[in-house]
């Protein structure tokens, strides 16, 4: 019998300072043998805008090398500044950057689909996987990059080859999310492309654990068919902790659980510190960035007046999760705030959130409005 122990972040986004400090020392008190990342690492706040935007390699690779992940799996967002990017960043990376169903334009894999690693004389597979609905979330530019392939016949296949290849243990990383209470499948969402981890625990019963992420919520549960389960939440606020007992006739799980992890600043040097603040301090022109968003986003009608002077500026007003929304509105609620309208017509109307009736709601857009500014500056 082995005894071994997997812990996990995932959607970090780039927030260092909200707990990402903890995970070495944490681990080191959990003796893990297996550190995960799901997913959404690279990219997602100011900073790591900053890496794209002033260096080759982001200092969120430095960060992800000094704490030592031994298997990352990219999310959808961290492919948001292109595969190029992705790559380079993976390249300076120590970590197994693996993928099941990530293809490039051509239809070859990216990345490895998985990791087999000996731990303790267990054969531990870990199978990475991305959201089916990707093509949904990511920009015009990326979808003409990449293809992703349906995760259940990614998982089928690789699940095959790994077992082919000795796995006594299997770690699904799935970034992803849940629409269904993995214990007793009572329905919490509707289905969706975006969030097949339930289905995933459904269809492959002899997997170990499902990792999985995406909504930024937090779950630990066990599956029926003796699966332990995490969705660990966002901005390394928590820390997924399982534990095995691993046999020949069966694998007993001792714990699976969340670890909340204090706000503690990440122990980056000054200099990155200082040029990510003179970063942030550079001036902005609003005309250049209100053309970006008439150019990229269709409306009749735009309101979309930010005031900020300086990027730092900017970040604090742009909305998350949703900056941006489509209404659909008549001339005669928008009078008040626009001359020469028809009074009975209706009108297409892109605006800040919640800037007018959420009745008159079309479309909220979940978008890195900020990494599409920097981009296309």
């Amino acid at each position: 019998m082995a005894s071994i122990t997997i812990t996990a972040t995932t959607d970090v986004h780039g927030f260092i300072d909200e707990g990402l400090a903890n995970v070495v020392s944490v681990c080191e008190q959990l003796s893990t043998d297996l550190l995960i990342d799901n997913g959404d690492f690279f990219v997602g706040s100011p900073f790591a805008t900053f890496g794209y935007a002033q260096t080759k390699v982001s200092p969120l690779v430095d960060i992800a090398n000094e704490i030592a992940y031994d298997v990352m799996v990219p999310g959808n967002h961290d492919l948001d500044f292109g595969l190029n990017w992705l790559q380079t960043q993976v390249k300076a990376l120590n970590a197994d950057y693996i993928c099941a169903n990530l293809k490039d334009a051509t239809g070859h894999l990216v990345f490895p689909a998985y990791s087999l690693r000996s731990i303790k004389g267990v054969q531990v597979a870990t199978i990475g996987l991305m959201t089916a609905a990707f093509n949904q979330l990511c920009s015009p530019a990326v979808a003409q990059e990449v293809i992703v392939d349906d995760p259940f016949v990614a998982l089928e296949a690789t699940l095959k080859k790994v077992r082919d290849l000795g796995a006594d243990f299997v770690v699904v990383a799935y970034h992803g999310g849940l629409t269904n209470n993995p214990v007793n499948g009572d329905t919490w969402f509707y289905p969706s492309l975006e969030d097949q981890a339930y289905q995933l625990l459904e269809a492959f019963p002899s997997i170990d654990s499902l990792i999985c992420g995406h909504q930024h919520f937090t779950q630990a549960a066990i599956h029926p068919e003796n699966i332990a389960f995490l969705q660990v939440g966002t901005r390394a606020h928590h820390l997924g902790y399982q534990q095995f007992n691993v046999t020949e006739l069966k694998n007993e799980i001792i714990h699976n659980q969340l670890i909340h992890l204090e706000a503690i600043t990440y122990p980056i040097t000054s200099d990155i510190r200082n040029a990510y603040q003179a970063w942030l301090s550079q001036s902005i022109d609003l005309q250049v960035i209100q053309h970006y968003i008439q150019t990229r986003y269709s409306a009749e009608l735009y309101f979309v007046d930010f005031t900020a002077t300086t990027l730092a500026e900017l970040v604090q007003e742009i909305k998350q999760p949703f900056p941006l929304s489509l209404y659909y509105l008549p001339g005669s609620e928008l009078q008040s705030f626009i001359e020469d309208v028809e009074e009975q017509r209706f009108y297409q109307v892109l605006a800040i959130t919640d800037t007018f009736p959420k009745h008159r709601l079309r479309q909220e857009f979940l978008l890195p409005l900020f990494d599409e500014i920097i981009q296309n500056r």
